[in-house]
């Protein structure tokens, strides 16, 4: 969900999930995708202003087949040459 400034770019997402469509999901702060356990996880959701690993556990759970979106300027995102810009 992004760390310090960047948390208030997470807002509206934790708004539509929760409040909107009323998804159950975990934040995570964008620090720890590295190193965290990503095997419980169908789905990571990363939200403008936010960034992503591009390489460790992150990549690896990517690389894996498992689906990452991400919001404005995707080009980091790593396992894959096909995306939405």
């Amino acid at each position: 969900m992004g760390s310090g400034s960047n948390l208030a770019s997470s807002g509206f997402l934790w708004y539509l999930m929760d409040r909107v469509f009323k998804l159950p999901f975990t934040p995570i702060n964008s620090d720890s995708l590295g190193r965290a356990d990503l095997g419980k996880y169908t789905c990571i959701v990363v939200p403008s202003g936010a960034t992503a690993p591009t390489s460790g556990k992150f990549r690896d759970w990517v690389s894996a087949g498992n689906v990452a979106v991400a919001f404005e300027g995707a080009s980091w995102v790593v396992g894959s040459s096909n995306y939405v810009d």
